[in-house]
């Protein structure tokens, strides 16, 4: 994030080296559920500005580890009501012993027991048995909640124990459901920015930086960034995926669409540009209103790399006007061309002016 002054800001996004460990939790709230999305990561985004080019849509594809579906209420002592701890096998409920609505475990201790191992033996909501021990380090504030979604709990048994206290075990309906939905805030900044106009600039890869006569003049403009995200499903994880990783999949490109109203001598050469596979390199701007009295405007700059145009479609229906379209992708590259921001050698980069002042990943 870059401070330009009087209160407007300039933020730029690119692809991550790795992503390992970052992700969010993505929830849905239904009459009397929630759907839930744990460890979730974006695979890729779509960009679209068509008709007048005021307003753009963006879409997004994720990778989830699970999904989650929280339903009733949470009850404590659902598998093991309160019971003094004593090393051995706890007496399991009967409900408990049966399948119940998927949940995840918890398990409440008192301060007094100092030292505590519970091997849990349960069955997960894909009928799958497992088995999963607890120990003293992993309570918080003497209880310990699990992530797994069980449906059915076979035994639970105690060894190692300090001290003296009682253990329930109950059943949580998970960290994202409908009591929590009315406590969830979101930004306060939400105002649509129309935008007053949209340019698009196209040369070569390796030539000068963009001027007047390469300007484009088109209807519509859709990217599409696909980070090739790696994803396998391994024994690590029972039936889930390994955390998706960049890399493993190929580099991330970026997919790429433009409508012209007209086949014209200023859009020629990107035909020829398509015939040859020549590479070249693009610029998408939108700009919108001042930002407040920084003298600076709303703006969303798409800058791509290294793209090559796959195909190309002239219809030719009649005398009179041509409709050209073209696609094609962008690459990430070994050196930033000439007009593109320093070191902007990825096949996609974006940057957002506005009034912001917290950049959108800190």
């Amino acid at each position: 994030m870059t401070v330009l002054g009087g209160g407007a800001h300039r933020h730029d996004i690119t692809q991550a080296t790795s992503i390992l460990g970052t992700h969010f939790t993505l929830a849905f709230l239904g009459l009397e559920t929630v759907r839930e999305f744990p460890h979730a990561k974006v695979t890729g985004v779509k960009l679209r500005w068509a008709d007048d080019g005021q307003r753009g849509k963006l879409t997004a594809t994720l990778a989830a580890f699970d999904e989650n579906v929280n339903v009733g209420v949470a009850d404590d002592d659902f598998v093991v009501v309160s019971v003094a701890a004593a090393n051995g096998a706890l007496t399991i409920t009967a409900p408990a012993l049966a399948d119940f609505v998927p949940s995840p475990l918890f398990i409440t201790k008192v301060a007094g027991i100092t030292a505590i191992t519970l091997t849990i033996v349960a069955i997960d909501r894909f009928g799958d048995q497992y088995t999963k021990v607890v120990t003293t380090s992993d309570f918080v504030a003497e209880v310990w909640t699990d992530i797994e979604y069980v449906r059915r709990v076979v035994s639970i048994t105690i060894s190692g124990l300090t001290g003296t206290g009682n253990v329930k075990v109950g059943v949580t309906n998970g960290k994202n459901n409908t009591g929590t939905a009315s406590g969830i805030t979101t930004v306060a900044a939400r105002d649509v920015t129309l935008f007053t106009q949209m340019r698009v600039w196209m040369n070569a890869q390796g030539g000068a930086d963009f001027v007047d006569a390469d300007e484009q003049f088109v209807s519509s403009v859709e990217i599409g960034l696909n980070l090739s995200m790696d994803s396998r499903v391994t024994t690590k994880h029972r039936r889930r995926v390994e955390e998706p990783e960049l890399g493993g999949g190929g580099w991330p490109t970026a997919t790429i669409g433009f409508n012209w109203s007209a086949f014209t001598d200023r859009n020629r050469q990107r035909l020829l540009d398509q015939i040859a596979k020549n590479q070249i390199k693009m610029k998408v701007q939108l700009t919108g209103p001042p930002i407040s009295t920084s003298g600076f405007a709303h703006t969303l700059t798409a800058w791509l790399n290294g793209a090559q145009l796959a195909d190309g479609d002239i219809n030719v229906g009649g005398p009179g006007v041509l409709p050209f379209n073209v696609s094609g992708e962008s690459h990430s590259v070994v050196a930033a061309p000439t007009g593109f921001p320093s070191g902007n050698t990825k096949a996609l980069m974006l940057q957002i002016q506005n009034g912001e002042a917290t950049g959108y990943l800190a």
